[in-house]
């Protein structure tokens, strides 16, 4: 193995497929996509690539989890989890790097971080993997922190993002250099589903036209049509060209302009705008387009014709390079990050006097009276002998809580946590999102 593997990558996994890259540059990206091909399992860019028709499943990031899939044959049954478990190595396997040598930060879409079942079964697969996983955050955060310079310095804006198979649009902000997720807007209009239905039957018309040939003639032909429509959708053919070619009796093949692809999707930016209340003059946040948001054709510059809101697409790998950033930057004492957003607890100060007697009585807020801190992945009550009088505490930042249950029970003393954990304190529900060193 290579003996430059760098120290830290930085993982994205979305509904739409996973990226793999190191602080500096992106490595590798694979779409979520997989079939069976003999006892084998192929995944990604491969997936695409069948000779023969054969079922290609897309979605198994977004609902990921271990029921079987219906199209199981007796003799062998998948679940979500086992083409996302093979999507992932294969991924990594085109590193080429020593993995062992590295470190990894994850940045997941919501619709996989905001379900408990859903974050257990890639913690599990990462570990399968050998993966020395450093910490999770939630990809809005991971593409804002992806691309500093094209974030506005102060203020309010917006991500537009393609995740779980639907259009979602982020309100954030970015005050005294923290960024923080606020409300998230979805839309069904931008349904996967929904875009390769009208993509294949506009492509299939022109197919038909340019070859004389119709791929609905028979089913095979029409399933392997669908293989490469979805590789169109799945790929961003920039401002060049794209060949949809249909390998069946006779090759035949039609060539794509992005200028042609526009045509194709004619009002879907506009449905996708006036469904996320984008068009409203009265706003004029800047929006942010993550890269699997703008392959739609004709998306940016619907949205830049309303004139009122900045537009900028952020490249490719920008999650990568900002869960890969955030990790370098994570303190060293923990932060607790809620579901779905981030949030912080200031930390009690352990070595504190009591109040004196005649001190004034405590509000509400005040009376309740912290009994646990997690510090460096353990659970301490306040006065632990273990636990330091003086704090290594950045910022004041530290969990502190009445009472803290873990995953369900109650903390024990010193009990040890790890990333994925879920802490409830009082009504608010957390997950350990990242570890600080020993």
């Amino acid at each position: 193995m290579s003996t430059d593997t760098p120290a830290l990558f930085g993982l994205e996994i979305a509904s739409t497929g996973v990226a793999v890259g190191a602080a500096d540059s992106p490595l590798t990206s694979e779409p979520a996509a997989a079939r069976i091909e003999g006892d084998a399992i192929v995944t990604g860019w491969a997936a695409y690539a069948a000779e023969a028709p054969a079922p290609v499943w897309q979605d198994f990031w977004e609902h990921l989890s271990r029921d079987p899939l219906p199209e199981s044959r007796a003799d062998r049954i998948l679940a979500r989890s086992i083409l996302a478990y093979n999507h992932l190595g294969q991924t990594l396997a085109a590193l080429g790097a020593e993995l062992s040598r590295a470190s990894f930060a994850a940045a997941l879409a919501p619709s996989i971080l905001d379900d408990d079942e859903r974050t257990g079964l890639f913690l599990s697969m990462a570990k399968s993997h050998g993966l020395r996983l450093r910490g999770l955050i939630p990809l809005p955060l991971a593409l804002a922190a992806g691309a500093p310079d094209l974030v506005p310095p102060e203020g309010p804006f917006s991500v537009l993002d393609l995740d779980a198979g639907q259009w979602t649009l982020y309100s954030m902000n970015r005050e005294g250099g923290t960024v923080q997720t606020g409300t998230v807007t979805t839309t069904r209009e931008g349904r996967l589903r929904v875009l390769r239905g009208h993509f294949f039957d506009a492509l299939a018309a022109r197919f038909l036209a340019e070859t004389a040939f119709d791929v609905r003639h028979g089913a095979d032909a029409e399933a392997l049509f669908r293989l490469a429509v979805d590789r169109f959708l799945a790929s961003d053919p920039g401002e060049g060209e794209y060949t949809l070619d249909l390998a069946t009796r006779k090759a035949r093949s039609i060539t794509i302009s992005r200028a042609t692809a526009r045509e194709i999707a004619a009002d879907l930016p506009r449905r996708v705008i006036a469904a996320l209340g984008l068009d409203d003059p009265r706003e004029h946040m800047p929006v942010l387009l993550s890269h699997r948001a703008h392959f739609l054709p004709g998306l940016a510059e619907a949205l830049a014709a309303g004139g009122h809101r900045a537009v900028t697409l952020l490249p490719a790998g920008a999650a990568v390079h900002g869960a890969a950033r955030a990790a370098v930057a994570w303190p060293i004492a923990e932060t607790i990050e809620a579901t779905p957003e981030f949030r912080e607890l200031s930390a009690p100060d352990a070595g504190a006097p009591d109040p004196p007697d005649d001190s004034p009585a405590p509000t509400a807020a005040e009376d309740e009276i912290p009994t646990h801190v997690v510090w460096r992945g353990l659970i301490h009550p306040l006065h632990h002998p273990a636990l330091p009088v003086a704090l290594p505490v950045r910022d004041g930042k530290l969990l502190r809580a009445q009472g803290i249950r873990v995953n369900g029970g109650d903390a024990r003393a010193l009990q040890p946590l790890k990333p994925g954990d879920r802490l409830e304190t009082g009504d608010e529900t957390f997950v350990l999102a990242r570890m600080a060193p020993a």
